[in-house]
């Protein structure tokens, strides 16, 4: 899947599934508040969450993506091998 497809999907959440996945990641953890909580239980949590994955990807991740998934290739062709040896 390309990013753009993730981010879109990311995108095309209904806010009320945000907030119950939210609600489920952050059950049996210390409460969250001020802020922090009217921004995961707000109206545009979607957007903002939609818009810093954005941004990670576009000035962090993929100026490194090459080089990472040559890394993660080498990693799955590796434990292949050696599952195909070793069962």
């Amino acid at each position: 899947m390309l990013f753009e497809d993730e981010l879109a999907a990311v995108r095309a959440t209904p806010p009320a599934q945000a907030h119950a996945e939210i609600a489920g990641a952050l059950a049996g953890r210390p409460s969250v508040t001020g802020p922090v909580r009217d921004l995961l239980l707000g109206p545009h949590v979607v957007e903002r969450l939609a818009d810093a994955y954005e941004a990670l990807w576009t000035e962090i991740l993929s100026h490194e993506w090459p080089r990472l998934r040559a890394i993660l290739q080498r990693d799955v062709a590796q434990r292949a091998g050696r599952l195909a040896a070793y069962g």
